[in-house]
């Protein structure tokens, strides 16, 4: 395995995208997903690749919130992960930026993990209203 990151100004017309949705698709499956997909053109984009095929995206807006952060299940735990969260510190650093900031869905405990492991530090807890339809 020989890894390689790429970034990206956009994730417009980029393999970020179809990552991006990949991974909030198979969130979504598994039930631990969000209703609505975070992927949007304004986002930059990290993505992984093995040889020349896209393994794993993070995407992220300039004020350094997450949107998009996937990686290929048979890359799992082979350290795709760590290596696009260090590009990211790295351009956050590089902008000025003090802090990065995600969300995950309560029951993703897999995800915690891996933000724990990487230094994440658990900072609020996020509500959901649903609105009455008349």
């Amino acid at each position: 395995m020989d890894i390689k990151i790429v970034r990206y100004p956009s994730l417009n017309y980029t393999p970020a995208v179809v990552l991006a949705t990949k991974g909030w698709l198979e969130q979504n499956l598994q039930g631990i997903g969000d209703a609505s997909a975070s992927i949007h053109w304004e986002h930059k984009a990290i993505v992984a690749f093995d040889a020349h095929i896209p393994v794993g995206v993070i995407s992220w807006t300039h004020i350094a919130s997450l949107g998009a952060l996937y990686a290929e299940q048979i890359y799992r735990r082979e350290g795709v992960f760590r290596e696009m969260w260090a590009d990211l510190l790295l351009q956050a650093l590089e902008m000025g930026v003090s802090k990065v900031r995600l969300g995950t869905h309560p029951d993703n405990v897999v995800a915690q993990k891996a933000y724990e492991a990487v230094g994440g530090k658990v900072f609020g807890v996020f509500y959901e209203f649903g609105v009455p339809q008349s």
